[in-house]
């Protein structure tokens, strides 16, 4: 066998092949990403009234504006659409949303809006507006 045959036809430097071997991984890693099965995948709907007045659940609730990354329990729309998309099964709770959210949820009330003696506090969880047992 000859030398000729065993020599490269191109050469790159080696910074170059990091580069592409790095461009090729990641590429990889976005198709399994897309294409992975997420085995926990639900859709509720939040409404918060106070008052007689329905209040906003905002888009975007557990996206990161930079990077968007999406934490598992998110929305999308301002429509109040609670999306649960994670790699694993387990119990989510509407407090992790609510404070993903920033807003305090407890049995007093919803952020600023407390309970007092004159008022009430309800909850009321639904999932694709069926009434779940508390």
């Amino acid at each position: 066998m000859s030398d000729e045959l065993l020599k490269p036809r191109w050469s790159l430097p080696l910074w170059a092949v990091c580069v592409l071997l790095s461009l090729l991984s990641a590429g990889v890693l976005f198709l399994a990403a897309a294409v992975a099965p997420v085995p926990e995948h639900l859709h509720s709907h939040v409404s918060i009234t106070v008052d007689g007045v329905p209040q906003v659940v905002p888009a975007n609730v557990g996206i990161d504006e930079k990077t968007q990354v999406t934490l598992p329990l998110h929305t999308h729309e301002a429509t109040g659409i609670l999306h649960v998309e994670s790699p694993i099964q387990r119990t989510f709770e509407l407090g992790e949303f609510f404070a993903e959210w920033g807003i305090p949820l407890d049995s007093e009330g919803v952020g600023d809006f407390r309970q007092s003696s004159t008022e009430s506090f309800m909850l009321t969880p639904t999932q694709y507006g069926a009434t779940v047992a508390n």
